[in-house]
């Protein structure tokens, strides 16, 4: 039996699975004269679809081992409230407490009385520690005379307190005391720090040269930084205090 045009259509059919283009069988040409095909085969190929319609395969690719070279620096925005890095500072010198210091005065932001004559003042800064940082909940302890040169030895009047917050800062409205004989303008302060230790001072203005020159007292450390705005003057100083 001659088995060759057997082997020869299987051959045939084989190629025609693989993707080839069909061979014509001639008879009496041996099957080893065939040409095979010698490309790769990557993907199955189903009978009827030419390799060029399946779909290939792609690689995934990730944003972690590719990056783009034109992608920008990350940038950084400084959030609400953020300080500027802190710098040493001097401690603010201690004055006398004076005569008419009064304890236990009562915690409010506002001092001013009703119907009183006197100039709003606002009394405004911040308590920082001699390495610049701030100290919360310290008590800032304000009093001074009232608009005729009187101080309230019975009373809390133009007596008070307010406590710093988180970033060190204070403020307390009250009102412009009056000039008194034998001082100059002046607001006592005492800084009570968590934990008790206490600094025991004085602020004063600018505002008054001839008088600032005869007191024994002043010290122009202590002099504030002045302005006035739609709230009222303002009369503003920074605490420096060591740590308890």
């Amino acid at each position: 039996m001659n088995t060759k045009p057997f082997y020869l259509a299987v051959a045939s059919v084989m190629l025609l699975l693989a993707g080839c283009t069909p061979v014509t069988i001639s008879p009496g040409v041996p099957a080893t004269a065939i040409p095979v095909a010698t490309a790769a085969v990557s993907q199955p190929v189903t009978p009827g679809i030419p390799p060029e319609a399946v779909a290939q395969p792609t690689l995934p690719t990730s944003s972690k081992s590719r990056p783009t070279q034109d992608a920008p620096n990350p940038t950084y925005t400084a959030l609400p409230g953020a300080i500027a890095p802190a710098k040493p500072q001097a401690q603010t010198p201690a004055l006398t407490e004076g005569p008419f210091y009064k304890a236990n005065p009562p915690q409010r932001n506002d001092m001013r009385e009703p119907n009183t004559t006197g100039e709003t003042l606002i009394v405004t800064g911040r308590v920082l520690d001699t390495q610049g940082q701030p100290i919360a909940n310290a008590r800032v302890d304000i009093w001074h005379d009232d608009e005729k040169g009187v101080y309230d030895n019975v009373g809390y009047r133009y007596r008070g307190y307010v406590l710093t917050n988180a970033n060190g800062d204070y403020s307390m409205t009250t009102i412009t005391p009056a000039l008194y004989p034998g001082r100059t303008w002046h607001i006592h302060v005492k800084i009570v720090q968590p934990g008790g230790k206490t600094l025991t001072t004085q602020l004063f203005s600018a505002g008054y040269t001839k008088q600032n020159a005869e007191d024994g007292i002043f010290d122009a450390r202590l002099l504030g930084a002045e302005s006035t705005s739609a709230q009222g003057r303002q009369l503003a100083y920074t605490f420096v205090v060591a740590r308890a």
